[in-house]
C-alpha cells in the first residue's frame, strides 16, 4: 500500500475509534451510577466527565472533524493513543458486575463488588490517569508547534472552514470558560480587618480572618502601598478592586478561591483581598509547607505524594492559570508559596 493511502487509513479510522471510545465513557457513566457511590473512585468520575462533556472530549472532536489535515506522524500517534484508550475503557468496563445484578439483586451484589472489584477500579482509574498525561502532552505539543506555525507561514485565510476551529481554539476556549461566571450582587466593599482576629499562614502571603458572623473563617490577602503617591494608591486600589471583582465570579470548580470583596486598610497603608474558602474544606496549608514536611522522607510510613496526586495537581494549576486568563489578567508570581491545599472535611 502506498503511503498516501496508508496515512488516509489512518485518518478515516481515527473518528470510528473516538466515536467508540466515547460510548464506552457512556456505558461506565451507567455503571457507575448502578454501583459506586457518591464519595467513592472520584478518579474515574472525574475522568468520564472530561470524556463525555468535557476538555477531553472537546479535543477529540476537534481531531475527529480535523482528521484529515492532521500530519501522518500526529495521525498514527493519535491512531494508536486512542486505541489504547479504548482498551482501556473495556478494562474499566469489565471491572464492574453486569448492570443486572444491581437491577435485580439488590444490597448484597453491591456489597460484593465493593469488596471484589474496587482494586481493579483504582487501577483502571490511575491506567486512564496516565494515559490521559501522555495523549494531553502529544496533543498540545502538535497543536503549539506544528499546526499553528503551518498556518502562519501559509497565511491561512479564515474563509477556509476546515482550518478555521483550529486558529481560533485558544480563543473559544477562554470564551468558553468565561461563559460559566457566577453573577454576585453583594457589595463590593467590605469592613476593615482592623481589630479582628487573625493570623498568617505559615509559607504564604495569605492571612487567615477569624469570622465574626459566619461558622468560617476567610483568607485575606494584603497589597501594600506604604510609601506610594497618592497616583500609585489610586492606580493600587483601581487593580484590587478590579481583581476582586473578577476574581468574585468564579466557579469552585476552577480551582481558584472565590473572592468576597476588598477593603481599605489605611491605618496600616494597605488593602486587603477577602477570598472564600471552598465548601467541606478544612487546614489549608501552603505547598511549600507540604514540600517542606518532615514525614515526606519517612519511608516508614509510606510515599507522601504520589505522581498520579502530582499530575493532578499540575492539570489543577495549569487550568486555573488558564482561567485567570480568560479575565486577561496575568499572575507573574506562581510559585508554591502561593497555592493553597486544602484537606476534606471528615
Amino acid at each position: 500500500m502506498p503511503a498516501s493511502e496508508g496515512i488516509l487509513g489512518v485518518a478515516l479510522a481515527i473518528p470510528g475509534i473516538i466515536d467508540l471510545c466515547i460510548k464506552y465513557g457512556k456505558m461506565l457513566e451507567r455503571k457507575i451510577r448502578l454501583f459506586v457511590n457518591s464519595e467513592e473512585h472520584m478518579r474515574l468520575k472525574s475522568f468520564i466527565l472530561q470524556l463525555i462533556n468535557g476538555g477531553l472530549n472537546d479535543m477529540l472532536s476537534y481531531f475527529t472533524e480535523e482528521s484529515q489535515i492532521l500530519t501522518r506522524s500526529f495521525a498514527t500517534d493519535l491512531s494508536d493513543l486512542t486505541r489504547q484508550l479504548q482498551n482501556l475503557l473495556l478494562k474499566a468496563i469489565e471491572a464492574f458486575p453486569q448492570d443486572a445484578i444491581a437491577e435485580h439483586k439488590g444490597r448484597m451484589s453491591k456489597l460484593k463488588f465493593a469488596l471484589y472489584d474496587a482494586k481493579r477500579i483504582d487501577e483502571a482509574s490511575e491506567e486512564l490517569e496516565v494515559w490521559y498525561t501522555r495523549f494531553k502532552l502529544r496533543a498540545d505539543i502538535y497543536v503549539t508547534y506544528v499546526l499553528h506555525p503551518k498556518m502562519e507561514r501559509r497565511q491561512i485565510s479564515s474563509l477556509d472552514p476546515r482550518v478555521k476551529p483550529s486558529v481560533t481554539s485558544s480563543e473559544t476556549r477562554l470564551e468558553r470558560l468565561g461563559q460559566g461566571r457566577r453573577i454576585v450582587s453583594s457589595p463590593l466593599l467590605l469592613d476593615s480587618t482592623s481589630g479582628m482576629e487573625y493570623r498568617q499562614l505559615a509559607n504564604s502571603p495569605l492571612w487567615i480572618l477569624k469570622s465574626q458572623s459566619s461558622a468560617s473563617d476567610s483568607l485575606v490577602e494584603y497589597r501594600s502601598y506604604q510609601g506610594s503617591s497618592q497616583d500609585e494608591i489610586h492606580t493600587t486600589r483601581l487593580t484590587v478592586r478590579k481583581i476582586a471583582q473578577k476574581l468574585r465570579e468564579v466557579e469552585s470548580t476552577q480551582g481558584i478561591l472565590p473572592c468576597l470583596g476588598f477593603s481599605e486598610e489605611p491605618i496600616d497603608d494597605r488593602f486587603a483581598l477577602h477570598f472564600s474558602p471552598p465548601l467541606n474544606a478544612d487546614n489549608p496549608q501552603s505547598l511549600r509547607t507540604l514540600l517542606a514536611d518532615p514525614r515526606n522522607k519517612d519511608k516508614t510510613i509510606g510515599k507522601q505524594h504520589s505522581i498520579t496526586n502530582r499530575v493532578h495537581l499540575a492539570q489543577a494549576i495549569a487550568s486555573s492559570v488558564g482561567y485567570v486568563h480568560s479575565f486577561e489578567f496575568v499572575h507573574k508570581n506562581i510559585r508554591p508559596e502561593n497555592i493553597i491545599i486544602f484537606e476534606p472535611q471528615l
